[in-house]
């Protein structure tokens, strides 16, 4: 093997754990979001139901499944990528997730009523606003880093579920 294939072949290592690592770090950090904000929603259901109704998206019926499945569905997330068990449908769930929190805070802004957004980020009061459609948007391009990283690794069976 040639000095440079062998510089080469260290670089791409690196660069692979350099991947890795970020993945990991997104992963749990998305992982701790999903597990508290799906926490907080389901110790407030009835706030929640409130959040949701406010919204003047669904009707009250769906806002009903929305605050039994949203809460639970946030949770389940977090646990599936804190443990890293089923990661490329955990991205993609976060990643839809935040599409629809997206569309519906975009909504809200465009109708002109002041919501507050239920993300449950916070203790205090959070507007639906600019800010919040940024900060989702910026989420959801982190989410869809995560969810490229699991896309596009090589399949491997034998790597540890951390990898």
């Amino acid at each position: 093997m040639s000095v440079t294939s062998l510089e080469t072949s260290r670089n791409t290592q690196r660069s692979n754990k350099i991947a890795c690592t970020i993945a990991i770090l997104l992963r749990l950090a998305f992982g701790l979001l999903f597990l508290w904000t799906g926490i907080a929603k389901i110790l407030d259901s009835s706030g929640f139901f409130r959040n949701v109704l406010d919204y003047h998206i669904v009707p009250i019926e769906a806002a009903q499944i929305a605050t039994v499945l949203l809460p639970w569905t946030e949770f389940v997330l977090g646990v599936c990528l804190i443990s890293g068990t089923m990661r490329l449908g955990a991205w993609l769930t976060a990643s839809l997730l935040l599409t629809i929190f997206i569309a519906a805070q975009i909504s809200v802004l465009a109708r002109g009523l002041h919501v507050d957004c239920g993300c449950h980020i916070t203790s205090h009061p959070d507007p639906v606003s600019y800010w919040t459609v940024l900060r989702t948007s910026l989420m959801l391009c982190l989410t869809s880093v995560g969810l490229a990283h699991e896309f596009f690794r090589p399949s491997d069976d034998s790597r540890p579920p951390y990898h």
